[in-house]
């Protein structure tokens, strides 16, 4: 996914690349995939109807933009977790977004300079935070976040629309164990079964552990067929957990 807007005059020019469909009113930039619906049909409908809390409405991991024809406005959208990379490039005459930094490489006012602060929380963390990149005049959009750009007044603004903070706030229930551990269950049936893609062949990387042996052993269950596991065992016995992988790939 990579688009530019760039300006000559009072004009701009608006080009992208990547999964896309126009219609009368606004054009779709979609990668990704959508849980609860899918389609460029579906989304058009969305954006007509709830405009930019179509986001809220949507259970996926996806970059979405639209370019809306009659306000002239670009909408840039990351997942709720932002498992999809997604960034803005804002330079003298022009702005661009995409899901690759090397996609900037081509505009040719884009310069390689780095980003000290973004260096230096990846020298700390092991990662860049956001909304910084490693280079300076590009910033990602943030995890839950979508980005409003006016291509006439070349100014954009980032809002959010979904934080997991919201859920810790809710009032909290009184469940039994019994009722605790089903509810559990059934939720951790349901997102692996709406993740599941049976046209492609499924394999687990499974280190012996809690999360990767309750994900494996749902997988089977769902699954008509033998799922694949792999494991990465280690010559020291106090890091090594393939036993514990081996022994539930053979009862699974």
């Amino acid at each position: 996914m990579f688009g530019v807007v760039e300006y000559r005059q009072e004009k701009y020019d608006y080009r992208r690349v990547g999964s896309q469909k126009s219609f009368e009113d606004i054009e779709i930039c979609f990668e990704g995939k959508i849980y609860n619906q899918d389609g460029f049909n579906f989304l058009h409908d969305l954006y007509h109807q709830f405009k930019t809390d179509m986001f809220r409405k949507i259970d996926g991991v996806f970059n979405i933009v639209i370019y809306d024809k009659r306000e002239e406005k670009l909408y840039i959208a990351r997942d709720r977790v932002g498992q999809q990379p997604l960034y803005l490039y804002k330079g003298v005459n022009s702005f661009a977004f995409s899901n690759r930094l090397k996609d900037f490489y081509t505009i040719p006012t884009f310069t390689k300079t780095i980003n000290r602060a973004a260096l230096v929380s990846f020298l700390q963390y092991g990662y860049v935070l956001e909304s910084d990149s490693i280079f300076e005049e590009v910033y990602k959009v943030k995890s839950g976040h979508f980005v409003e750009y006016d291509l006439k007044d070349r100014t954009f603004e980032q809002k959010q629309y979904w934080c997991l903070d919201e859920y810790y706030k809710k009032q909290k229930f009184d469940f039994s164990e019994t009722e605790i551990i089903d509810s559990v269950e059934e939720i951790l049936h349901r997102s692996v079964a709406k993740r599941l893609d049976l046209t492609r062949p499924i394999a687990v990387s499974l280190s012996g552990g809690f999360d990767s042996s309750t994900l494996a052993t749902i997988l089977s269950q769902q699954s008509s067929s033998p799922i694949n596991t792999f494991t990465i065992g280690f010559n020291e016995s106090k890091l090594d957990e393939a036993p514990y992988a081996k022994v539930l790939a053979k009862y699974l």
